[in-house]
């Protein structure tokens, strides 16, 4: 029993790596605000997903960015309307996936 436990514990840590392997970064706006979950991203784009949200209190779900053939692809999730997730696509769309990859994470001070 405890081999076929840890088998499927093993299958699932690699599952979760395999799908975060290509992720660059996971914000969720909620409340009318953007917090970094996960990744680094430029200080101005989380400034600007931050405006988003503001200007969409009722928005509250999860941006997810990935790296899909050399190109950032955003996947959007939850209760966020078609409008906001477009202005989401076109905000991450001004930077090149090199200043994706440099930008900065959160900093130990502002864990949750």
């Amino acid at each position: 029993m405890w081999p076929a436990l840890l088998l499927v514990a093993a299958g699932l840590a690699i599952l979760v790596g395999l799908r975060r392997a290509n992720e660059l970064f996971v914000v969720d706006l909620r409340d009318g605000r953007a917090r970094l979950v996960r990744g680094r991203l430029p200080p101005r784009l989380l400034a600007d997903l931050g405006d988003i949200a503001r200007a969409s209190p009722s928005a509250r779900g999860r941006v997810r960015v990935v790296v899909s053939s050399a190109r950032p692809e955003v996947l959007v999730g939850g209760a966020i309307h078609d409008d906001a997730a477009q202005r989401v696509r076109n905000v991450v769309g001004l930077f090149r996936l090199s200043q994706l990859r440099a930008g900065r994470g959160r900093s130990p001070a502002r864990r949750d």
